[in-house]
């Protein structure tokens, strides 16, 4: 509600100004907890808490600039994330259908294209820009008419090298600075949620109008993330920004440390999924969050915080960090949550799309999805009409893309199993999915012998089957058949290998 109420006053004072810039901070497509709470928590620091440095030169008077962050699925789909649902309603954020509190990706074109309407008839360029979240390449579906409008970048992810910010790059009115922050080094994320750094590359070009060099903020080196979820970097931001005496919103305090918590599985050694940097934002939060201010049912506040012999109310750190993580964590892989899904939801809950090019004598583009699920491999393969709803990813007829024709989206298919066991211990499998078996059999020479993925410890399945609709089966096969689909599948002996390498 604060966010709400502090942009509509953005709103307000923005009228007499000649125009408006819309900055968009959007998280990845596969909309996570990561991707969503970081893209809303960094518009909240932007608009309320004031630590993040004025976007524009006071001397501008022409523009003013309106932060949308937007939750970068679907409307229909976030009840499918458990956890981010919960976090939200914990944090007083009404979720319900009828209320519109938040931005949802189906909803930001039309309300930029009116408002640039009614405020912007000129209809200039740089009436939009983008603030990436949780990724450093924009989706594929908006690159034809965004990607030149990347200004920032905040993530922990390997570096595709897109959005440089050079000459070609299209800077926010008002000597807007551009920032690119990754942290991803060794096939390791720095911190189990984003961070910010302080690097800034000596060939950094000169923005339009100003004598400040863009900031190309990257932690990345030798295939390893820097950082592991990019709600760290929130959170630091915060930290660099803060005092002793100035308490934390307490809606803000939780839903950043409780994707922390979620991406560093609670600073597990086993997964081994968290760094120090992730560690000190969560005793950060725990400290310096005005926890009183938390509205909670009471039961969930009696076990959230400890404090009874505590006259501030300050929670017992191990305890209200465990049972956070717990309450998520068990929200999320919920086994009668995943029963319940169709195989198409369970692909799309966590799902991106990648590309990649090879070239011999002709340029060849080969694009591939990847699905994260929480359920293992047979109990997804068993779910009915598996077939159908897979090819949906290879097939724009009934994906998140929401076309009906049937042009090729992906090649291939990458299916990524995680389950927590009794002991807390995570273990991972992985399923290759084409209707193209050499595509298939490529994928599996790649995985087993490649050494960028030796690190994963694949053991492959003896067996391979193609199944049709009627759940046949047939040997694998070198030529293409319209009516089966080819599968291999792997165990993973290192659990810390993850979407991010």
């Amino acid at each position: 509600q604060q966010q709400q109420q502090q942009q509509q006053q953005n709103n307000n004072n923005n009228k007499s100004s000649n125009s408006t810039t819309f900055n968009i901070i959007l998280g990845n497509e596969a909309g996570d907890a990561d991707s969503i709470i970081s893209a809303l928590t960094f518009s909240y620091i932007k608009d309320v808490v004031d630590v993040v440095s004025d976007d524009h030169d006071s001397s501008t008077t022409t523009t003013t600039t309106t932060n949308l962050p937007v939750v970068s699925i679907l409307r229909n789909d976030l009840p499918l994330r458990r956890d981010v649902t919960l976090l939200l309603e914990m944090a007083g954020i009404i979720i319900n259908p009828s209320h519109n509190q938040l931005l949802f990706l189906d909803d930001i074109t039309s309300l930029i294209n009116n408002n640039m309407n009614e405020n912007n008839n000129n209809n200039n360029d740089d009436d939009v820009v983008l603030t990436l979240m949780d990724h450093n390449k924009i989706r594929s579906d908006w690159q034809e008419q965004y990607s030149s409008k990347v200004v920032e970048i905040v993530d922990h992810h390997q570096d595709e090298g897109h959005h440089l910010l050079d000459d070609s790059c299209v800077m926010m009115k008002g000597d807007k600075k551009s920032r690119r922050q990754i942290e991803f080094a060794n096939q390791q994320a720095l911190v189990g949620s984003t961070l910010y750094d302080h690097h800034l590359l000596d060939s950094c070009v000169m923005m339009k109008g100003d004598n400040k060099k863009s900031r190309r903020q990257i932690e990345f080196a030798n295939q390893q993330a820097l950082v592991g979820s990019t709600c760290t970097l929130v959170a630091e931001r915060l930290y660099n920004n803060n005092t002793e005496d100035n308490k934390i919103d307490a809606a803000l305090g939780l839903v950043l440390l409780g994707v922390i918590l979620l991406d560093t599985m609670n600073m597990c050694p086993i997964a081994s999924k968290g760094t120090p940097r992730d560690e000190k934002a969560i005793q950060f939060l725990l400290s310096q969050t005005d926890w009183d201010g938390l509205i909670l049912d009471a039961d969930i506040k009696s076990k959230f915080i400890d404090g009874t012999n505590n006259n501030n109310n300050t929670p017992n750190l191990t305890t209200t960090a465990t049972w956070l993580y717990e309450f998520l964590r068990d929200s999320k892989f919920d086994s009668s949550f995943w029963d319940s899904l169709s195989a198409r939801d369970a692909l799309r809950i966590d799902y991106k799309r990648f590309e990649t090019t090879s070239s011999t004598t002709t340029t060849t583009t080969t694009a591939f999805g990847m699905s994260s699920v929480l359920v293992n491999t047979n109990q997804l393969l068993s779910k009915p009409n598996f077939r159908e709803q897979a090819e949906a990813y290879l097939l724009l007829k009934d994906n998140n893309e929401g076309n009906n024709n049937n042009t090729k989206v992906v090649d291939v298919l990458l299916v990524l199993s995680l389950v927590i066991l009794d002991d807390g211990a995570p273990t991972r499998e992985i399923l290759v999915v084409s209707k193209n078996s050499s595509l298939v059999s490529d994928m599996v020479d790649f995985l087993m012998n490649d050494k960028s993925t030796a690190f994963l410890d694949l053991k492959k399945e003896e067996s391979r089957t193609t199944t049709n609709n009627n759940n046949e089966s047939k040997p694998p096969s070198d030529d293409d058949d319209d009516d089966f689909l080819t599968i291999a599948k792997f165990q993973q002996g290192n659990p810390k290998g993850s979407r991010k390498q």
